[in-house]
């Protein structure tokens, strides 16, 4: 009886251990589980290099914080940023001077004018009515079918209607165009509107409360 006594002692001893443990373990997975994940940052997101020479800027040169646009005419999300959070964007920080818009061109091969539209906006750059023709664009996205309908639309801002012809039906701008899709490609744009906002990429027309917390912290930092 002694030594079955002396043989419970450390059995005893063990299973209390266990208790112990799996009480340390449970303790630990609730705690997992409960709290925040830990956003790692992502190497796409932090991107440089993106040249804004001789691009479409709105705004303040100085502004602290600089956001760029990749964006396609025909694209139904970029519209829906273009209609309205542009505006509030352009209200609340460009006007302001803090933060300056640059807009690049990316147009999507499956859009069978997307790439002749970009090219009409950057012959408007050229008579300094782009801001004006690209509003012109999105607003009637759904309307216009044809070059004659780029055309019209730069004869309604009051361009010079023989030179902005001569610019589109000649291909003068394709170049530039060509070249920010290359950009936005280099950058990881894949689809669009896609934003870079002091480098930090912000994907699809989203609301204008994400852009606000994003701005707001380039602004801090």
């Amino acid at each position: 009886m002694e030594n079955l006594g002396k043989n419970l002692i450390p059995i005893a001893i063990i299973i209390a251990a266990l208790i112990i443990a799996g009480a340390i373990v449970l303790a630990t997975m609730i705690y997992v589980k409960e709290a925040p994940p830990i956003q790692l940052p992502q190497k796409e997101d932090s991107l440089s290099g993106i040249s804004i020479e001789g691009r479409p800027v709105l705004g303040n040169a100085e502004a602290p914080v600089t956001l760029i646009e990749f964006t396609d005419f025909e694209c139904p999300f970029c519209a829906r940023y273009a209609n309205d959070t542009f505006f509030q964007i352009k209200k609340e920080y460009v006007d302001t001077g803090k933060v300056k818009m640059v807009f690049k061109y990316f147009p999507l091969p499956f859009y069978s004018l997307a790439q002749k539209a970009a090219e009409a906006a950057e012959c408007a750059k050229d008579q300094e009515k782009f801001w004006e023709y690209k509003e012109k664009l999105f607003l009637n996205q759904s309307v216009w079918k044809g070059l004659d309908d780029l055309k019209k639309y730069g004869q309604d801002l009051g361009l010079d209607t023989e030179e902005f012809n001569n610019c589109l039906d000649s291909g003068k701008s394709r170049e530039k165009v060509t070249k920010d899709l290359e950009d936005g490609k280099d950058a990881g744009v894949t689809g669009t509107p896609t934003f870079f906002i002091n480098e930090e990429k912000l994907v699809g027309a989203q609301p204008f409360s994400e852009f606000r917390k994003i701005i707001e912290r380039k602004l801090l930092e």
